[in-house]
This record gives structure tokens, C-alpha cells and sequence, in this order.
């Protein structure tokens, strides 16, 4: 049976490439191809993969979001990210968020074959190259991290995800377009953020985020 692959980056060439190597395996057929968090978010479900591939490099907190709204919707879903980098702080962040592997462009066809068959089974693939341990220690130090992340314990999941994409620049109506729903209601729940947070406005909102070391530099 045919691992359903769907592929998100911005960069259409890139994909192309992606398609022809992923397709040259007999077990692997791409399904959806997307440029962007707000056109999959509007039309993944049309397609139903098994796995998607995402590309973290154009907007790691957009990403990030919208690995958790992936997730939401059907868990069942496998997302594999895709990215330049191998910090592992940065690897930690997108496993924390509910992806189920980290790939890195420099590996090789044979390695992204292997990880999308990994992660289409529920299996976890971080590159053999990098330290499992330190990168699993990171995630747990994020599950139970208290001092920093426990003022936004009081905010619903959507409502974290609009703090992440407020803090980091994006305004009501990008915030609307990336998580696929109104102006409106990004307005409704960016005044539950601020009333749960005691903050006046969104420069207020940026330096409570800086002030709790959740605002990267």
C-alpha cells in the first residue's frame, strides 16, 4: 500500500525535486503539494496523507503552529519536518509541537526514504547524527517546564498559537490567513490573550513575552 505523502515549502523547485525523489520509490506516491502554512491548512484534508512534509525554515513559529493545528485536526497524521537546521533546541521545538521526525536537507534520498517510512509507522526519526539524549532531554524540559511557560497555561491551544505569530510579528489578518479563520476571531481571542495575561497592548504583549525568555532574538 502507498505511503500518501503531502509536501509543504515554499520553494516550488524544490518541491519538484522532492516529488520526483519521493516518487521514485515504489511505496511512496505525493498526493498534495502547497507553498504555504494557510494553503494547507485549507486544503490538506481534500487530500488525506499519511505523512506531510514540512519545511520549518520560512517562519519557525508559523511552523510550529501549524504543526499543532495538523495535529488537532487528525492525529492520525504524521508530520515530518523538514529543515536546514540541527540545533537541538530547534528539533526539540518541532517534536514538542507534535511532529513525529526531523529531517535535515543535507541528508540523502536513501535517508528521506527511510524517514517517511519510519514516520508513516508512528516512528520517531530524529538524523543519526545528532544526540537523541540531548534532544529528548530538551523536549521533556519543555513538557515540564514551570517558571517560563506556566504563565501560558492560562491560554487555550489556539490561543498559544496566536501569541506565538502576534509576538513574532504577524498582524490580524496574516494571523488569520495562516491558521484559516476570521479577522474576526483572531481579534476575539488576541483580547482573551490580553486579559489573561494582564497586557494593554501588543508592545506590552512583546515585552511580557521577552521578559518570560519566550520571545527568541
Amino acid at each position: 500500500m502507498d505511503i500518501r505523502v503531502a509536501l509543504v515549502d515554499e520553494h516550488q523547485l524544490y518541491r519538484e525535486g522532492l516529488r520526483f525523489m519521493l516518487e521514485a520509490q515504489t511505496d511512496v506516491r505525493v498526493v498534495f503539494e502547497s507553498s504555504g502554512a494557510r494553503d494547507a491548512l485549507a486544503h490538506i484534508d481534500e487530500h488525506n496523507p499519511d505523512v506531510i512534509i514540512l519545511n520549518l525554515d520560512s517562519s519557525p513559529a508559523n511552523s510550529l503552529a501549524t504543526i499543532r493545528e495538523l495535529k488537532r485536526r487528525a492525529p492520525q497524521r504524521r508530520v515530518l519536518v523538514l529543515s536546514e537546521r540541527s540545533e537541538e533546541a530547534e528539533i526539540a521545538e518541532a517534536l514538542h509541537a507534535g511532529a513525529v521526525g526531523y529531517f535535515l536537507e543535507k541528508q540523502s534520498v536513501a535517508d528521506l526514504a527511510e524517514a517517511v517510512r519510519g514516520v508513516a509507522r508512528g516512528e520517531r526519526y530524529v538524523p543519526p547524527s545528532l544526540s537523541i539524549g540531548a534532544i529528548d532531554d530538551r523536549v521533556l524540559a519543555l513538557l515540564s517546564r514551570k517558571t517560563i511557560a506556566g504563565p501560558l497555561d492560562r491560554l487555550s491551544t489556539r490561543e498559544r498559537e496566536i501569541f506565538e505569530l502576534l509576538v513574532t510579528g504577524h498582524g490580524n489578518a496574516e494571523v488569520a490567513g495562516d491558521l484559516s479563520i476570521s479577522v474576526a476571531t483572531v481579534e476575539t481571542h488576541r483580547a482573551h490573550i490580553f486579559r489573561k495575561l494582564d497586557v494593554h497592548s501588543l508592545a506590552d504583549l512583546i515585552r511580557w513575552a521577552v521578559r518570560h525568555n519566550l520571545l527568541r532574538s
